[in-house]
């Protein structure tokens, strides 16, 4: 199940990465903050629905966690970017 949801949160993000440009930050933040809600959602239903889990849903701390998310992801792109250019 984790791996059908990573392949498709990656799919996703490498369609929307081809189609908007994603080299600006708030782009990429909310890009990242979405795909994580979209990654934690997407495994709650596949639980759900394949395996009968009943796996707690809890909106508020999935949109902090995305935020820290988000914000560590922006902070590790940014660092590896800039090894990237001197290389």
């Amino acid at each position: 199940m984790f791996g059908i949801v990573k392949t498709l949160v990656g799919y996703f993000a490498a369609s929307v990465g081809m189609r908007i440009d994603v080299d600006h930050v708030v782009i990429r933040l909310l890009l990242a903050f979405f795909l994580y809600c979209f990654h934690q959602f997407f495994y709650w239903v596949l639980a759900r629905a394949l395996l009968g889990q009943q796996i707690p849903f809890d909106v508020q701390q999935m949109f902090f966690v995305g935020l820290l998310n988000a914000a560590v992801g922006i902070s590790l792109f940014h660092f590896l970017d800039k090894l990237k250019e001197r290389a």
